[in-house]
């Protein structure tokens, strides 16, 4: 994959917005146990900073490309309140594709690094999403820090991915879509307490639609017992309330 870079003045945003940075780069991945959900994302701060402390981005180098900007209004903001995640992808040259990354700690001391999530009290992942296609085929990536460095590298670190549609049990593009992926199914994720980030993954030779939009909102680790099974679990159509 192309190389994932974190601009300087994201890593300096990021110590602005959230000044226990410094006492999180000593400090070692905080234990989920007990706890029920862990929000990553619901983009209410509309800054390229997750509520977890991490820098977000899209992929900006083209061939192939994904800009990531907030909506406010309208029927793609997720229950008609807060911030949505606009996700534009373009991957129509042959070959291409292109990414949204989101980290799961803050800056680590190093340019370029991030503290890794211990997400082993965890069992499943979740989000929203609308989309104009029955079954988007993009993919969502886990990415663990198998060497310990605080960086992802291409062939040194795992990666596992599973494709969202296959947990959808609605078609109706109309609606927003709850996504629930059992953790289990990140086959190639062996150490689920050194967790780098989670990337959104558009591939020419996937989509059928090679240029487009997808909205996302609530991106969320759960436990079975909070809302949902972890196991064999389809995610049906959004509640009419939430529409």
């Amino acid at each position: 994959m192309k190389p994932f870079k974190i601009a300087g003045s994201i890593l300096f945003l990021s110590l602005l917005v959230f000044p226990g940075f410094a006492a999180a780069q000593d400090a070692a991945p905080a234990s989920s146990q007990g706890k029920k959900t862990l929000v990553v994302d619901d983009f209410d701060n509309r800054l390229s900073v997750n509520n977890l402390g991490g820098a977000t981005q899209g992929d900006e180098e083209y061939p192939g490309g994904c800009i990531p900007s907030f909506v406010t209004k309208g029927k793609s903001v997720f229950g008609k309140r807060g911030t949505s995640l606009k996700l534009e992808y373009d991957v129509t040259p042959p070959n291409s594709f292109s990414y949204y990354w989101s980290k799961l700690g803050p800056a680590g001391k190093e340019i370029g690094t991030s503290m890794p999530a211990d997400l082993s009290g965890y069992d499943l992942v979740s989000f929203w999403m609308k989309t104009d296609t029955d079954e988007p085929a993009f993919a969502f990536e886990i990415h663990e820090d198998t060497n310990q460095d605080g960086r992802f590298t291409l062939g040194e670190d795992s990666v596992s991915r599973v494709f969202p549609y296959r947990y959808l049990t609605s078609q109706d593009t109309k609606q927003w879509r709850k996504v629930t992926i059992p953790l289990s199914d990140f086959k190639k994720i062996e150490h689920w307490d050194r967790i780098l980030e989670v990337v959104f993954v558009f591939e020419n030779k996937k989509l059928k639609e090679k240029k487009g939009v997808v909205y996302i909102d609530e991106v969320t680790f759960g436990v079975a017992d909070s809302n949902v099974p972890s196991q064999g679990f389809k995610a049906s159509a959004s509640p009419a309330s939430r529409n």
